[in-house]
């Protein structure tokens, strides 16, 4: 089991908070945010975090003075890893300007994915093969010649649970449709089932499944979607809508 890593995010955007958070969410992470630099290093004085995560610029402080104040013998963080987010036009300016081992810089233009191979590497900490998201879509199950509604979670971009009783064997492929929250588009594809819940140890009864076959374009939007380009909100759940689908006899 990993151990609890503390993270300190400096970040005034939203959006960018919205970016990382896909990483931030990882059980094995407790996360704190501030917006300023000032609040940071107040934080930091008693706390120590594993990493430190800072959108650059910061808003009232530059980051020389930053860094060299973090670096300060009197604060819990002196030695603790920096990563430093910025637009890709100012990362390799900024990766000049940084003379320290221990702090990374990284364009914020960057894939989620790459994003995580450098947290987790910072971190010292296993990277997930794709982040997950504990949200629950609305889902259309077809099995030979049956049709059913279920509800999924644990939705990444490889793979989700689907909640159901009436579980497909293992290893067997199965067409199904979902929506993701706010977005009117069907996405129609085939899962492949690897795996049952267990009753025993799992509160949910389903069977987890990986992708198969996703349209490009259904693909893309679950990619933007786990890695928090597409932010809704879970009540703007729509209802599932089957016409496209073909009635069970």
């Amino acid at each position: 089991m990993e151990s609890t890593k503390k993270i300190l995010a400096i970040m005034t955007q939203d959006p960018v908070f919205a970016k990382m958070e896909p990483i931030f969410k990882r059980a094995s992470m407790e996360v704190t945010r501030a917006t300023t630099g000032t609040r940071s290093l107040i934080l930091a004085t008693n706390v120590r975090y594993d990493l430190i995560v800072a959108e650059y610029p910061l808003p009232d402080l530059s980051i020389v003075d930053f860094l060299e104040i973090l670096q300060s013998p009197t604060l819990a963080n002196a030695h603790s890893p920096v990563v430093l987010l910025t637009k890709d036009d100012y990362a390799e300016d900024l990766g000049a300007q940084i003379d320290s081992e221990r702090v990374e810089v990284l364009p914020i233009g960057g894939s989620t994915e790459a994003l995580q191979r450098h947290v987790a590497a910072s971190l010292g900490v296993a990277q997930r093969k794709a982040d997950r998201l504990l949200v629950q879509l609305q889902l259309a199950v077809e099995t030979g010649n049956l049709l059913r509604a279920c509800q999924t979670s644990n939705v990444s971009e490889s793979g989700m649970l689907i909640h159901t009783s009436r579980r497909a064997p293992v290893g067997s492929e199965v067409e199904v449709t979902f929506h993701l929250p706010g977005d009117p588009r069907p996405i129609d594809g085939v899962v492949k089932v690897v795996r049952h819940t267990s009753p025993g140890t799992e509160k949910t009864q389903g069977m987890g499944v990986t992708f198969v076959r996703l349209p490009e374009g259904g693909r893309e939007r679950l990619r933007d979607y786990v890695q928090g380009r597409m932010v809704f909100r879970e009540e703007e759940l729509l209802p599932l809508n089957l016409d496209h689908l073909p009635a069970a006899p």
